[in-house]
């Protein structure tokens, strides 16, 4: 059979090579499958969280935890967490990070306090995993407001562990009997 260029033609076991394709309307495709287009890779996977709120009026108490996790050595890993504080008196509310039983982040003052006043924000903490020589390598960067903004940038304050990583825990607390610490939607995400 020949092929020309003036007829819609239906072509059956040709090779093609070098095809210049004008349209892909007709083309659908999803991407689950080398036949649908060849998956795409993300750049992270979710592998645990918790979006139920979680809330404390105590000074430091683990209050979010991701347990059943199974996070190797040298992966790249990151945490994204809501978090809140309510109104009833000027204090501030902390936050921390433990790692299976290690705190790597104790008490990071999460919002300013410095008025009486309901106070949000939004914390990532990205890492590499037990990677040796870089076990303080890790970093939390948060954002609060209220009547003010409070962005923060800090690093691990001890080495994180080097076991298989099983379970995190968003740590929280309040200046102040008065006012209730919050987290919700913490979420684990891991890189390939």
């Amino acid at each position: 059979t020949m092929v020309d260029t003036d007829s819609s033609q239906t072509l059956a076991a040709k090779t093609l090579t070098t095809p210049t394709i004008g349209d892909l309307t007709n083309a659908q495709h999803n991407h689950t499958s080398a036949a649908q287009g060849g998956v795409i890779a993300s750049g992270l996977t979710r592998v645990g969280g918790s979006t139920t709120e979680q809330t404390t009026v105590a000074t430091n108490a683990d209050l979010v935890t991701i347990s059943g996790l199974s996070i190797a050595v040298g992966t790249p890993v990151r945490i994204v967490v809501n978090y809140r504080k309510t109104a009833g008196a000027a204090n501030e509310m902390y936050m921390g990070l433990k790692l299976n039983t290690t705190i790597v982040i104790a008490n990071f003052q999460a919002v300013t306090g410095a008025l009486d006043e309901a106070e949000r924000g939004v914390a990532i903490i990205e890492f590499i995993y037990g990677r040796t020589n870089y076990l303080k390598a890790g970093v939390l960067r948060a954002h609060a407001y209220g009547s003010a903004n409070k962005d923060a940038v800090l690093g691990f304050g001890t080495n994180m562990p080097t076991a298989t990583l099983t379970d995190i825990i968003i740590r929280a607390g309040s200046g102040n009997a008065a006012i209730t610490a919050a987290v919700q939607d913490a979420q684990v995400y891991v890189g390939a």
